[in-house]
Protein backbone atom coordinates (compact mmCIF):
# COMPACT_ATOMS: atom_id res chain seq x y z
CA UNK A 1 0.00 0.00 0.00
CA UNK A 2 1.11 3.62 -0.86
CA UNK A 3 1.07 4.89 2.72
CA UNK A 4 2.21 1.73 4.17
CA UNK A 5 5.63 1.81 2.17
CA UNK A 6 6.48 5.41 2.98
CA UNK A 7 5.71 5.00 6.48
CA UNK A 8 2.35 6.77 7.01
CA UNK A 9 0.33 6.35 10.02
CA UNK A 10 -2.08 8.97 11.24
CA UNK A 11 -2.16 8.35 15.33
CA UNK A 12 -2.76 11.14 18.24
CA UNK A 13 -3.90 14.57 18.71
CA UNK A 14 -3.59 14.60 14.58
CA UNK A 15 -5.80 11.71 14.39
CA UNK A 16 -8.78 13.11 16.46
CA UNK A 17 -8.43 16.55 15.12
CA UNK A 18 -9.13 14.71 12.12
CA UNK A 19 -12.16 12.94 13.00
CA UNK A 20 -14.06 15.95 13.71
CA UNK A 21 -16.90 15.11 10.67
CA UNK A 22 -20.01 16.67 10.06
CA UNK A 23 -23.29 14.45 10.93
CA UNK A 24 -24.69 16.69 7.86
CA UNK A 25 -21.95 15.60 5.36
CA UNK A 26 -22.86 12.01 6.24
CA UNK A 27 -26.16 12.61 5.56
CA UNK A 28 -25.93 14.27 2.02
CA UNK A 29 -23.29 11.20 0.42
CA UNK A 30 -23.40 7.73 -0.18
CA UNK A 31 -19.66 7.43 1.94
CA UNK A 32 -21.55 6.10 4.97
CA UNK A 33 -23.89 3.90 3.62
CA UNK A 34 -23.65 -0.30 4.06
CA UNK A 35 -23.24 -0.40 -0.18
CA UNK A 36 -20.40 1.74 -0.24
CA UNK A 37 -18.42 0.08 2.82
CA UNK A 38 -15.22 2.16 3.76
CA UNK A 39 -12.70 -0.66 2.15
CA UNK A 40 -12.85 -2.51 -0.85
CA UNK A 41 -11.31 -5.31 -1.95
CA UNK A 42 -9.92 -6.22 -5.26
CA UNK A 43 -12.61 -8.27 -6.66
CA UNK A 44 -15.48 -5.20 -5.26
CA UNK A 45 -13.47 -2.74 -7.14
CA UNK A 46 -13.38 -4.52 -10.47
CA UNK A 47 -17.46 -4.97 -10.06
CA UNK A 48 -18.01 -1.79 -9.43
CA UNK A 49 -15.98 -0.16 -12.48
CA UNK A 50 -17.10 -3.64 -14.34
CA UNK A 51 -18.27 -0.88 -16.93
CA UNK A 52 -15.00 1.33 -17.39
CA UNK A 53 -13.68 0.07 -20.83
CA UNK A 54 -9.90 0.49 -19.80
CA UNK A 55 -7.68 -0.29 -16.72
CA UNK A 56 -7.14 1.70 -13.58
CA UNK A 57 -3.59 1.91 -12.45
CA UNK A 58 -2.56 -0.33 -9.62
CA UNK A 59 -2.15 2.69 -6.95
CA UNK A 60 -5.90 3.02 -7.27
CA UNK A 61 -6.26 -0.14 -6.61
CA UNK A 62 -3.80 0.29 -3.70
CA UNK A 63 -6.02 3.09 -2.43
CA UNK A 64 -9.28 1.95 -2.77
CA UNK A 65 -8.49 -1.13 -1.02
CA UNK A 66 -7.31 0.72 2.30
CA UNK A 67 -9.93 3.72 1.91
CA UNK A 68 -13.35 3.83 -0.11
CA UNK A 69 -13.38 7.57 0.08
CA UNK A 70 -12.21 7.31 3.87
CA UNK A 71 -8.99 6.28 5.51
CA UNK A 72 -8.27 4.46 8.47
CA UNK A 73 -6.70 6.08 11.81
CA UNK A 74 -3.80 4.09 12.27
CA UNK A 75 -3.18 0.75 10.28
CA UNK A 76 -6.15 -1.43 11.47
CA UNK A 77 -8.54 -2.38 9.48
CA UNK A 78 -12.11 -2.90 11.80
CA UNK A 79 -13.76 -4.56 9.23
CA UNK A 80 -16.55 -5.87 10.58
CA UNK A 81 -17.53 -2.41 12.33
CA UNK A 82 -18.46 -0.04 9.28
CA UNK A 83 -21.17 1.73 10.89
CA UNK A 84 -18.68 2.84 13.72
CA UNK A 85 -16.66 4.90 10.79
CA UNK A 86 -16.74 8.06 13.56
CA UNK A 87 -13.96 6.17 15.59
CA UNK A 88 -11.80 4.38 13.16
CA UNK A 89 -12.09 6.36 9.99
CA UNK A 90 -12.01 10.26 8.37
CA UNK A 91 -12.74 11.87 5.20
CA UNK A 92 -9.19 12.65 3.26
CA UNK A 93 -8.45 15.30 2.84
CA UNK A 94 -11.53 16.85 3.84
CA UNK A 95 -14.88 17.94 3.82
CA UNK A 96 -14.75 20.01 1.34
CA UNK A 97 -12.15 18.31 -1.20
CA UNK A 98 -13.11 14.60 -0.67
CA UNK A 99 -12.15 11.97 -2.72
CA UNK A 100 -15.03 10.23 -4.11
CA UNK A 101 -16.24 6.72 -2.81
CA UNK A 102 -15.40 4.55 -6.16
CA UNK A 103 -19.02 4.29 -6.03
CA UNK A 104 -19.58 8.18 -6.61
CA UNK A 105 -16.57 8.21 -8.96
CA UNK A 106 -18.13 5.53 -11.43
CA UNK A 107 -22.01 7.28 -11.15
CA UNK A 108 -20.22 10.65 -12.32
CA UNK A 109 -17.85 8.74 -15.58
CA UNK A 110 -21.32 7.40 -16.34
CA UNK A 111 -22.64 10.94 -16.73
CA UNK A 112 -19.66 11.61 -18.83
CA UNK A 113 -20.88 9.01 -21.20
CA UNK A 114 -24.05 10.21 -21.37
CA UNK A 115 -22.74 13.74 -22.34
CA UNK A 116 -20.64 12.80 -24.81
CA UNK A 117 -23.26 10.77 -26.49
CA UNK A 118 -26.25 12.47 -26.11
CA UNK A 119 -24.66 16.21 -25.89
CA UNK A 120 -21.47 15.34 -28.06
CA UNK A 121 -18.94 16.72 -25.40
CA UNK A 122 -15.79 16.26 -26.05
CA UNK A 123 -14.49 14.32 -22.90
CA UNK A 124 -11.61 11.58 -22.66
CA UNK A 125 -13.64 8.07 -22.14
CA UNK A 126 -10.52 7.17 -20.18
CA UNK A 127 -10.58 10.16 -17.88
CA UNK A 128 -11.84 8.16 -14.16
CA UNK A 129 -13.17 11.24 -11.60
CA UNK A 130 -11.78 11.06 -8.34
CA UNK A 131 -12.44 14.02 -6.52
CA UNK A 132 -14.98 17.33 -7.10
CA UNK A 133 -15.35 20.95 -5.56
CA UNK A 134 -17.71 22.84 -6.88
CA UNK A 135 -17.40 22.47 -10.65
CA UNK A 136 -13.76 21.40 -10.98
CA UNK A 137 -12.62 17.89 -10.46
CA UNK A 138 -9.69 15.66 -10.40
CA UNK A 139 -9.44 12.50 -13.00
CA UNK A 140 -6.96 9.75 -13.19
CA UNK A 141 -6.59 8.40 -16.61
CA UNK A 142 -6.79 4.59 -17.57
CA UNK A 143 -4.91 2.93 -20.14
CA UNK A 144 -5.41 -0.56 -22.33
CA UNK A 145 -2.98 -2.35 -20.11
CA UNK A 146 -3.15 -1.30 -16.84
CA UNK A 147 0.14 0.43 -15.86
CA UNK A 148 1.42 1.13 -12.39
CA UNK A 149 0.95 5.29 -11.79
CA UNK A 150 -1.66 7.47 -13.63
CA UNK A 151 -1.21 11.24 -14.00
CA UNK A 152 -3.54 13.32 -12.09
CA UNK A 153 -5.96 15.73 -14.23
CA UNK A 154 -8.06 18.37 -13.58
CA UNK A 155 -10.76 20.23 -15.59
CA UNK A 156 -13.97 22.03 -15.14
CA UNK A 157 -17.39 20.40 -16.28
CA UNK A 158 -18.26 23.89 -17.83
CA UNK A 159 -15.21 23.09 -20.24
CA UNK A 160 -13.90 19.77 -20.37
CA UNK A 161 -11.42 21.05 -23.07
CA UNK A 162 -9.72 22.48 -21.00
CA UNK A 163 -7.21 20.30 -18.71
CA UNK A 164 -3.92 19.94 -17.57
CA UNK A 165 -2.04 17.50 -15.35
CA UNK A 166 -1.70 18.37 -11.72
CA UNK A 167 -0.05 15.66 -10.42
CA UNK A 168 3.07 12.86 -12.28
CA UNK A 169 0.97 10.17 -10.47
CA UNK A 170 -1.87 9.67 -7.96
CA UNK A 171 0.64 8.54 -5.32
CA UNK A 172 2.40 12.07 -5.15
CA UNK A 173 -0.57 13.67 -4.99
CA UNK A 174 -1.85 11.71 -1.90
CA UNK A 175 1.50 11.94 0.05
CA UNK A 176 1.69 15.52 -0.66
CA UNK A 177 -2.19 16.35 1.11
CA UNK A 178 -1.15 14.29 3.71
CA UNK A 179 1.97 16.08 4.75
CA UNK A 180 -0.32 19.29 4.14
CA UNK A 181 -3.05 18.12 6.56
CA UNK A 182 -0.38 17.04 9.18
CA UNK A 183 1.59 20.56 8.77
CA UNK A 184 0.46 23.38 11.73
CA UNK A 185 0.36 26.56 9.43
CA UNK A 186 -2.53 27.78 10.96
CA UNK A 187 -0.49 30.78 12.12
CA UNK A 188 1.42 31.34 8.99
CA UNK A 189 1.49 34.62 6.86
CA UNK A 190 0.56 33.72 3.59
CA UNK A 191 3.99 34.10 2.41
CA UNK A 192 5.23 31.35 4.89
CA UNK A 193 2.36 29.46 3.80
CA UNK A 194 3.37 29.76 -0.43
CA UNK A 195 6.58 29.41 0.75
CA UNK A 196 5.86 25.92 2.19
CA UNK A 197 3.44 24.91 -0.39
CA UNK A 198 6.20 25.93 -2.88
CA UNK A 199 8.81 22.95 -1.25
CA UNK A 200 6.10 20.66 -0.87
CA UNK A 201 5.00 20.72 -4.72
CA UNK A 202 8.96 21.03 -5.81
CA UNK A 203 9.34 17.74 -3.27
CA UNK A 204 6.46 15.61 -5.09
CA UNK A 205 6.36 17.17 -8.51
CA UNK A 206 3.07 19.05 -8.43
CA UNK A 207 2.84 20.29 -12.11
CA UNK A 208 -0.18 22.89 -11.08
CA UNK A 209 0.42 26.15 -9.62
CA UNK A 210 -0.29 27.66 -6.02
CA UNK A 211 -4.00 28.76 -6.36
CA UNK A 212 -7.05 26.36 -5.75
CA UNK A 213 -5.16 24.32 -2.89
CA UNK A 214 -3.79 27.23 -1.10
CA UNK A 215 -7.40 27.58 0.94
CA UNK A 216 -6.90 24.35 2.00
CA UNK A 217 -4.19 25.38 4.63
Amino acid sequence: MWSQKKGYTLQGKNAQELIGLEKEFASESDLYLPNSPPTLTAEQIKEITKDYPFELPVEMYELYQRGNSLLPIGLNHPQENYFNIYKYYFIFPDEEIPLMSLGESMRIYQVFNEYRENYQYDINPKWFPISMFEDMLLAVIGSEEQQENSPVIRFFDSDFDVHKVEWLSLTDMLLCWIELREANLKNCTEAEKKEFLKNMYEKYGRCGGLDWILQEI
